[in-house]
């Protein structure tokens, strides 16, 4: 709860930093004769701009993730949330200060609203990706010391499952490493996990079959010891 807090406190700033620098940039600093026109405008949208914001950071979930696996995937949800957003709040804006307030504009100058985006975006996702190597570096400064060492043969979606936990669950005490002497254990798939094929307690140690890649080859050993003894 306390990083969540800590995230939504961070993003609070961060969106209201995009903004004003957008409108800053936009503006050429203050240079530009309408700066002071749209400054009213700004300072009284900035927190509808926030709230609306935050409020679709909920809605895709991106205080729910846990950043130290922040992927491609994590990245998108940053973008519909941003890009909904600024949607959003150009027709709340239309509404309430345009038609009920009586504002001279009703959204900011297009190119505004396409630089908040892109630094909106640069941002938030920043700050996760950013989360995630604090994570990691924190686990390799840990070291390895009195650590089990594990080492992990596949590249499928098992084997890259089993790594994340592994490193996110320290009192496993485990240390994934390239070369060991330990004893070889086969995972199942996850496909036969899901069609109800294999538990996936059934860990096992490796067998010659597990190696050959195909179907095991019964030989007729009494037809050929015929052929042997003839």
């Amino acid at each position: 709860m306390k990083r969540i807090n800590k995230l939504l406190f961070i993003d609070v700033l961060l969106v209201a930093l995009s903004l004003w620098l957008a409108f800053l940039l936009r503006f050429d600093f203050g240079m530009d004769v309408a700066y002071k026109e749209y400054t009213q405008f700004v300072l009284m949208s900035l927190v509808p701009f926030i709230v609306i914001s935050v409020i679709f950071n909920h809605v895709f979930s991106l205080y729910n993730s846990v950043w130290r696996y922040a992927s491609i995937e994590e990245l998108l949800s940053i973008v519909f949330s941003v890009t909904i957003s600024n949607v959003v709040f150009i027709v709340y804006s239309y509404f309430v200060n345009y038609k009920i307030l009586h504002t001279s504009y009703f959204r900011f100058p297009l190119t505004v609203h396409i630089i908040a985006w892109i630094i909106s975006i640069a941002f938030l996702g920043g700050t996760r990706f950013i989360f995630r190597i604090s994570c990691t570096a924190n686990q390799l400064l840990e070291g390895t010391n009195g650590k089990k060492r594990l080492l992990i043969i596949g590249a499928g979606e098992a084997a890259v499952m089993l790594i994340k936990e592994i490193k996110s669950h320290k009192e496993l005490n485990y240390n994934i490493c390239k070369n060991t002497k330990c004893k070889l254990k086969t995972l199942p798939g996850i496909f036969e996990i899901i069609d109800n094929k294999i538990e996936i307690g059934k860990i096992r140690d490796v067998n010659i079959e597990d190696l050959l890649g195909r179907e095991e080859v019964h030989l007729n050993t009494e037809g050929i010891s015929e052929y042997v003894k003839d």
